[in-house]
């Protein structure tokens, strides 16, 4: 995948150049300085406070005729990572002479002139870094051959600037973002290229994972590249100990380059807020969690997030092919008898895009938090509820597999799953709509991906098996047709209880019990008990519906107990209720 990627990617740097990572580079929150150096001493030219607005998506200070400029600069003054410094304190968090980036509050608290100082000799003799590394050594002084040595005069002007300590003096250094300063030349472009070849000097030794696993093949040198994997003696389970080369994978110098630059070009991608890559064609496409991807044909899926350093990829897939549209159209159906004026959700409407009913699962079953949060930390993610929370993150992968891969055989598998417990849950803390509108997706969704599977038009059939048994001539012998519909009965018969007691919050606490029950006996069990504490409010009728129900539910032995017909009559209108040829107190 990362083949194809590469391939893609090339054609757009060999057209656009670096600028298609540059423009759409989004510097670190921070205040960023431009001086220029004049032939005596400097002056500063431009002083630009820079904020990424994320909830607006907006970048604060983009508007101004520097912000381009600064980004060039920044991007060509970037660490690889924090674990390949230049300065061996970590608190300079630049790699080149030209620029200075440090934390604000480190400027206040923790630099000290010989940090600076050892900073700057390390840029004027690098060997001092690398030459106890005798591979990463080999890469540099074949790289200093090419772009000459370190400009010794120019690092001691700057050198002695810095240590003066006043070119930040008028900025305020109190918050924890970063303080960024660029040295540049009179000459824009020149100073470009001055960055450009330090930053050579910098990426070249440090491009690879670690050089110690860098071999040389036809005289080029190759290695395993740095980005979204580490190897190092505290991960060794990550080479290949039955191979000649233990390495996952090695790529060549000239690919290196291409290969840190494409995620670098991830990274922008991911930081304007897009986690959801296509490549195919030459092409390389993206999109928000809130964007519907259009139809691909042959293209690879990566999905992205934004982690410390580098763009992660969470996900990558081959699609032969991707459709926004659905195979065969959708239709929400009303089988719990929701009344439709208090709905939320509009049922019989046919949907023929996915992401139609990718709207719907999220809004009915996860209070819409997929859309924003299919890669967020669970840490960061809140929800009503923290078992609906725990049910939405055994989900969210898959989901996504479904709705921007196409792969669902995942996602009707979890689903199938979870919608049961999130119901539960929804009973649970008495949430009767909430729990109708579930089951009403859960069984649409069902008969959609299983046409035989009808378990809406099944329950149907229940309830008018119920509804003719318990208005039945008394004298008439009858008994459940099926253990699904004695179990439905038992939740009808367990709403009716629950209605009579005067509790504010009668629920979660009378229903849980019945949920939870794993056998029949403690289910009887428990409408005794309850039958004992309200058979006062129960008219001693042997003909009314409430009596003929909970009699044959205790002379009834099923083999199985099911708990979603169980719930499903517990949330049903109630038969019991139901106005028919009888008053209401002679029913009861």
């Amino acid at each position: 995948m990362i083949n194809e990627a590469l391939e893609a990617f090339k054609s757009l740097i060999d057209k656009n150049g670096d600028s298609i990572i540059i423009d759409s580079y989004i510097p670190k929150d921070g205040t960023y300085r431009l001086i220029e150096l004049t032939e005596d001493s400097y002056k500063i030219i431009k002083t630009l406070d820079i904020k990424n607005d994320k909830k607006n998506k907006t970048v604060i200070g983009s508007e101004d005729e520097y912000y381009k400029y600064i980004c060039q600069l920044d991007y060509y003054s970037k660490l690889i990572d924090m674990n390949k410094p230049v300065d061996s304190s970590k608190i300079i968090h630049t790699n080149n002479y030209m620029s200075l980036a440090v934390k604000k509050e480190n400027l206040l608290n923790k630099i000290s002139d010989e940090v600076y100082k050892s900073y700057y000799e390390i840029l004027r003799n690098p060997l001092k870094k690398y030459g106890k590394k005798p591979k990463t050594k080999q890469i540099y002084i074949s790289e200093e051959k090419v772009i000459g040595i370190p400009q010794i005069d120019l690092i001691n002007k700057i050198e002695s600037i810095v240590l003066l300590r006043n070119i930040w003096s008028d900025i305020d250094l109190t918050g924890k973002d970063y303080l960024k300063i660029f040295f540049v030349l009179n000459d824009k472009q020149k100073t470009l290229d001055l960055y450009k070849k330090e930053n050579n000097r910098y990426i070249i030794p440090n491009i690879y994972n670690n050089n110690d696993f860098n071999i040389v093949d036809e005289n080029q040198i190759i290695g395993f590249p740095n980005n979204n994997i580490g190897l190092n003696s505290k991960k060794p389970y990550l080479e290949h100990k039955t191979r000649k080369i233990s390495t996952p994978y090695l790529v060549n110098q000239k690919d290196i380059l291409l290969h840190a630059k494409l995620f670098d070009y991830l990274m922008t991608v991911v930081s304007s807020g897009n986690y959801h890559v296509y490549i195919g064609n030459g092409k390389i496409e993206y999109y928000d969690n809130k964007s519907k991807p259009k139809y691909f044909s042959s293209a690879y899926y990566i999905r992205l997030r934004k982690g410390k350093n580098e763009a992660e990829i969470q996900y990558s897939e081959a699609l032969p092919e991707y459709k926004p549209e659905l195979d065969k159209k959708f239709k929400l159906k009303n089988y719990m008898c929701v009344d439709e004026n208090k709905s939320y959700i509009e049922y019989g409407k046919n949907l023929s895009e996915l992401w139609e009913l990718k709207y719907l699962i999220d809004r009915v079953f996860f209070e819409g938090k997929l859309e924003n949060n299919i890669d967020t930390d669970p840490k960061d993610i809140s929800f009503l509820n923290d078992s609906i929370k725990k049910y939405f993150l055994e989900a969210r992968n898959s989901l996504a597999e479904w709705f921007y891969a196409g792969s669902k055989n995942n996602a009707v598998n979890v689903l199938e799953d979870v919608t049961l417990k999130i119901i539960k849950v929804s009973i649970s803390k008495n949430f009767i709509l909430s729990a109708k509108e579930q089951f009403n997706l859960r069984w649409s969704l069902i008969e959609y991906f299983y046409p035989d599977r009808r378990i809406g038009e099944s329950m149907n059939k229940i309830v008018e098996d119920l509804r003719e048994h318990i208005n039945a001539p008394k004298e008439k012998n009858w008994d459940f047709n099926s253990d699904k519909e004695y179990s439905f009965a038992v939740g009808q018969a367990v709403y009716y209880l629950i209605s009579l007691s005067k509790g504010n919050s009668k629920a979660e606490s009378a229903i849980n019990p019945f949920l939870n029950a794993s056998k029949d006996e403690v289910i009887k069990k428990l409408i005794r008990q309850m039958y004992k504490k309200y058979n006062y409010l129960i008219e001693a009728n042997n003909g009314s519906r409430i009596n003929k129900l909970l009699s044959h539910i205790m002379l009834y032995e099923p083999e199985k107990v099911y708990k979603e017909e169980l719930m499903a009559g517990f949330v049903s209108n109630s038969l019991i209720y139901e106005k028919g040829s009888k008053e209401k107190s002679e029913e009861i």
